[in-house]
């Protein structure tokens, strides 16, 4: 089973990640991404790191891709290469080039647009080779 961290502010989304994830993996959510990076450092420091992020792009405190940005920084200071990093798909219903685009220059692995269908969420996740 995979360790899966959840950052999704809308409690009712964060639920249906929850159901459609809970065939592969057990899920933590977080609300926003000032907390979801606190988590993943905590996480990776207690040698418990999480094997997938699905991160929200638009969400307080902290949106997703400076959450991004601060979760690669901390892997990099952790001495984690880049092709060990922990796999992260943005969501967001964000549909833009340009949006999408500088995620993938950020950092992250994949990209789905809502609403998120399960089958499509479980093709990412089989295409990131974690299933």
């Amino acid at each position: 089973m995979l360790n899966i961290l959840v950052v999704e502010d809308e409690p009712f989304l964060k639920t249906i990640m929850f159901t459609m994830l809970s065939e592969v993996g057990i899920c933590t959510w977080k609300q926003d991404g000032r907390s979801a990076v606190e988590e993943f450092k905590s996480a990776l420091y207690s040698a418990n790191p999480y094997d997938l992020i699905t991160l929200d792009i638009m969400m307080p405190e902290m949106d997703g891709k400076e959450a991004l940005k601060k979760i690669r920084e901390i892997e990099e200071n952790y001495g984690i290469t880049e092709g060990a990093y922990t796999k992260i798909i943005m969501t967001s219903a964000i549909q833009d080039e340009a949006t999408i685009f500088d995620s993938y220059y950020q950092g992250c692995e994949q990209y789905l647009i809502k609403p998120i269908l399960k089958t499509d969420l479980l093709q990412k996740i089989k295409d990131l080779e974690l299933i």
